[in-house]
């Protein structure tokens, strides 16, 4: 059988391929969608994050409008400020020069003695006579020498001067009609008595404020005026006190050692008495040391200045007496005024007054260091004396307050009542408030030498206290001071 020859169709060939064309073509197109919608995906993605980014970018411009709206507020409370301070700098400096005016040093010449004082003391009360004389109200002549002459009694003056510069007065007791003088000395220049006796005796006294800020032991204080104390401490340094804030304003850095006693000096200038066996002169306004005096051996524990004079006195537990020539910073004399430590001195006119760990008060002629008298009656330490006309007060470290006849030289009365030694006393009329290492402060009568209160707040001894209107105020082991009202 012959075979034939098979010769495939044309056509079926050309279907075969097209139909694998079109399986390849929809396979293509299958991919091509499905990476179109991989793109279309991830373009849908990209126009979300874009979009987040845009809210986030508007959300940053809001952010910065309200900080340049914040700046801009800053920049004109800044400048409002700015002007606001230039006029409180132009207030302080007018303030300054009157200031400045009112610390202007005075010279007087009251019934032909010559008194020293500042414009600031005698503007002090306003509505006064001395206040109208010399705030520039009117205007007063000067003597050739340049002093302004007052025809008043200088012992009366003094008084009232000293009432001005310490805001209290001693009257004297034994001495009525002396005391009817000064009253109506201070009458006669429209200056009111405060009667701080009548305070003290009639008043319950109140602790109301405390004053922290030192480091140790607060051992002195000293009021400058109503708004302003001073006080030393253990801790080296004098602080000064705002009292209507109870702030701190000025620390005087300098001692080495405690700091036991600090004066005044008229016009702007404060002298302090160290542990360290110096005492300093400062500038009361800016805190500067200005001169330091040294020759003591032992602690500088009293001072007294001699503003007419230009000097200054001195006890230490050297058992020395110094007298200062407070220009040239020299000791111009010196005696031995006790075999153990001065701790106290109180000068009367030519008459010196000594206190001292030997148990004894001594009376001297100041001028030629001869000793008068000598009081022996205390079992321990005299610590602190007070003189009254011909009264002397003393406490001593035996816990008690003696009362002494200055013209015989005998104890007239001795109050008792504290538990440890006492540290300090001051007078107001027949009043007599004392501190005592008991923690307490005492209220006295010393006509009766009945305790008429007792000041509890200290935690451990009272150091040192100051008088003022209506104040007292106490320092203490506990490092505080307190402020005690009625």
């Amino acid at each position: 059988m012959q075979r034939r020859n098979h010769k495939p169709d044309p056509y079926v060939f050309f279907g075969i391929a097209h139909l694998n064309r079109c399986a390849r073509i929809e396979m293509s197109s299958n991919e091509l969608n499905t990476q179109l919608n991989l793109h279309l995906i991830h373009l849908t993605d990209m126009k979300d994050f874009v979009d987040c980014e845009l809210k986030g970018l508007e959300h940053s411009k809001d952010l910065l409008k309200t900080e340049i709206k914040s700046v801009e507020r800053k920049e004109k409370l800044v400048r409002r400020r700015k002007e606001k301070l230039k006029l409180e700098q132009q207030e302080f400096q007018s303030l300054k020069g009157r200031a400045d005016e009112a610390e202007e040093t005075i010279e007087l010449c009251v019934g032909g003695a010559p008194i020293t004082t500042t414009r600031s003391i005698l503007c002090k009360v306003p509505g006064s006579l001395l206040e109208v004389m010399f705030s520039g109200e009117i205007r007063i002549k000067r003597m050739h020498d340049g002093r302004y002459f007052l025809d008043r009694d200088p012992v009366l003056f003094r008084y009232v001067l000293d009432y001005l510069e310490s805001n209290h007065i001693d009257l004297p007791v034994d001495d009525k009609a002396l005391a009817f003088s000064i009253k109506n000395e201070l009458e006669y220049f429209k200056i009111d008595l405060i009667d701080a006796e009548t305070t003290l005796l009639t008043s319950t006294w109140v602790n109301t404020e405390t004053l922290g800020g030192h480091d140790d032991i607060v051992m002195c204080l000293k009021l400058l005026d109503k708004n302003t104390l001073l006080s030393g401490g253990k801790d080296k340094t004098m602080k000064m006190w705002d009292l209507p804030t109870g702030a701190c304003t000025r620390v005087f850095h300098g001692h080495a050692s405690s700091v036991r006693h600090i004066k005044t000096l008229l016009p702007d200038r404060l002298i302090t008495g160290s542990h360290d066996k110096t005492l300093k002169v400062w500038n009361k306004d800016t805190g500067e040391e200005l001169m330091t005096l040294t020759g003591h051996t032992d602690y500088v524990m009293c001072i007294k200045v001699l503003t007419a004079e230009n000097l200054i006195l001195s006890g230490s537990n050297d058992c020395m007496v110094k007298v200062w020539n407070l220009t040239t910073g020299k000791c111009e004399r010196s005696f031995q005024a006790h075999t153990s430590g001065v701790s106290c001195i109180r000068l009367v006119g030519d008459t010196l007054y000594s206190g001292s760990d030997d148990k004894t008060i001594k009376v001297w002629d100041f001028r030629n260091a001869v000793c008068t008298k000598t009081l022996v009656g205390h079992s321990q330490y005299v610590m602190t004396l007070k003189v009254r006309g011909n009264y002397l007060f003393s406490g001593s470290w035996d816990k008690t307050i003696k009362q002494w006849d200055l013209n015989t030289g005998s104890c007239l009365r001795t109050l008792e009542g504290h538990g440890q030694g006492i540290y300090a006393l001051k007078l107001a009329g027949n009043t007599i408030v004392s501190c005592s290492g008991d923690n307490s402060l005492k209220i006295w009568r010393t006509d009766t030498g009945e305790c008429v209160q007792t000041l509890i707040g200290h935690r451990r001894h009272v150091m040192s206290l100051t008088l003022a209107k209506n104040k007292i105020f106490s320092g203490s082991s506990d490092k505080t001071i307190r402020v005690w009202e009625p």
